[in-house]
């Protein structure tokens, strides 16, 4: 069992991480509102975008596939 300070950290690193993906979910939201569709939306946005999607896809499947060989070697 970990001890009691090392949970509080733990608990402190994803609420941290937690907050700056929400502030920067928000902070997104706010600049493509406030854009006219054809000034946002270019070809060179979705250039930028497909391989950042392509790489949160692949990060979670590294994830997920992680916790799993962890659960059976545990």
């Amino acid at each position: 069992m970990k001890p009691p300070r090392a949970i509080s950290n733990h608990l402190a690193d994803t609420a941290h991480t937690l907050l700056v993906d929400l502030v920067t979910i928000l902070l997104g939201l706010t600049v493509s509102a406030f854009t006219q569709t054809d000034i946002f939306i270019t070809a060179q946005l979705i250039l930028i975008f497909i391989p950042c999607a392509i790489s949160i896809v692949v990060a979670t499947a590294g994830r997920v596939f992680s916790a799993k060989v962890m659960n059976i070697s545990s």
